[in-house]
């Protein structure tokens, strides 16, 4: 029973760090759209809504995918996640750990994803507009988000910035955890920041529920 159980978990814990990491890489998506030029509507008796316009509706329509990608990633995270603490003094043991803000180091590797985007080609045929090359698309989507899964070590999403901000915690010198936090930690400060109120998402994924 307690292999099944145990089993159970490290399911959930991946299937969570999964949703996780498709809203963080669903970016690919609206970038590839707009790079072909892609609409999937039109309004052929409609002479007052120009290609342009169009296509800036579709612009934002295309944005609004990891946005939404990233809010149900996150409710999932919240509704998952187990109750935990990170503090420098636990019991009888003292915990040591370093502060570092993440978002100059993640940057980059969000960036890639951009990449990725841009190098996957459309599909013309006899000049016609660019289609979506659907099978390269989500072959790319779907290898990478694996890789991405099984390692757990690679979870960035900017567009969580708009409230919280990323933080690498290094505990003991042994273990680096990411804690995502609304509180504002200056590059020296976090000599003395503690997080008695975690949500424990992942081994190393926890967000603080504290504002």
């Amino acid at each position: 029973m307690a292999f099944f159980i145990n089993l159970l978990e490290r399911l959930l814990r991946y299937l969570v760090w999964l949703v996780v990491t498709m809203s963080s890489t669903s970016v690919i998506f609206p970038i590839y759209f707009i790079k072909i030029r892609y609409t999937f509507f039109h309004f052929p008796d409609c002479i007052t809504i120009g290609d342009s316009l169009l296509f800036v509706i579709h612009i934002v329509l295309y944005m609004a995918i990891p946005f939404l990608l990233t809010l149900l990633g996150f409710w999932i995270m919240k509704k998952l996640g187990t109750n935990d603490e990170l503090m420098r003094s636990n019991g009888n043991k003292e915990n040591l750990f370093r502060v570092i803000p993440a978002e100059t180091s993640n940057l980059p590797t969000y960036l890639g994803y951009f990449f990725i985007a841009l190098s996957i080609p459309g599909v013309s045929v006899n000049g016609t507009p660019e289609q979506p090359s659907w099978p390269i698309l989500f072959a790319v989507y779907i290898i990478l988000n694996g890789l991405l899964a099984l390692s757990e070590k690679s979870f960035f999403n900017p567009l969580v910035m708009v409230r919280y901000n990323f933080y690498n915690v290094l505990v003991n010198n042994q273990v680096e955890i990411l804690v995502i936090s609304r509180k504002e930690i200056k590059k020296d400060g976090g000599d003395e920041v503690e997080f008695p109120h975690l949500l424990k998402v992942t081994e190393t994924i926890f967000i603080d529920k504290d504002k």
